[in-house]
């Protein structure tokens, strides 16, 4: 079903329309859950290649598809590309959202799963604090677990926001407007 939604949207939109990526997410999921690791990192790559043409690497929305396609190749234990994945994911979302954003305490949860899967206990803790500072200055530090991070719906990770299909530089700045409003 998937598949052939995937290929009625590649019909309208084109092979390289952002559209397609939340499709393609959608196969990477179903891939990874079923088990099929290497055909997940193929939808996963195919994605983020498609963001990264459509907005640029520097991006938000590209930024957020480096995580997701994150959890694939730590699936795959590929931990030095997921690594270098979520460092470039988490200073774009640095750098657009600012320092205590919850996208950057998102990444961060990554990053620390990523660290326990490589038994870096060390990197885990700080990358844990960091993460328990960020929801602790928005207030929202609950009890529940985060080691689902690679296995939580992305697909609904990402509609949450909104997609604006805007190219290249084109994206609000969020932290800059409300610095804007603070003054």
């Amino acid at each position: 079903m998937n598949q052939r939604l995937l290929a009625l949207d590649r019909q309208i939109y084109g092979a390289d329309d952002p559209h397609l990526t939340d499709a393609l997410e959608d196969l990477e999921q179903i891939r990874e859950k079923r088990g099929n690791y290497p055909q997940a990192e193929q939808y996963g790559r195919e994605a983020l290649w498609i963001d990264e043409a459509w907005y640029g690497k520097d991006h938000p929305e590209t930024a957020d598809m480096m995580t997701a396609h994150a959890g694939s190749l730590v699936f795959e234990s590929k931990y030095i590309e997921a690594d270098q994945l979520l460092q470039n994911a988490l200073a774009t979302q640095k750098r657009v959202y600012g320092p205590l954003s919850t996208k950057v305490a998102f990444i961060l949860n990554g990053m620390e799963l990523l660290a326990l899967k490589r038994n870096d206990m060390k990197a885990a803790l700080e990358l844990n604090n960091q993460c328990i500072d960020r929801q602790a200055v928005d207030g929202e530090i609950d009890s529940a677990p985060r080691s689902n991070f690679f296995e939580c719906d992305r697909s609904a990770h990402r509609r949450l926001g909104c997609r604006r299909y805007l190219r290249g530089r084109q994206f609000p700045n969020p932290s800059a407007e409300q610095h804007q409003e603070a003054n």
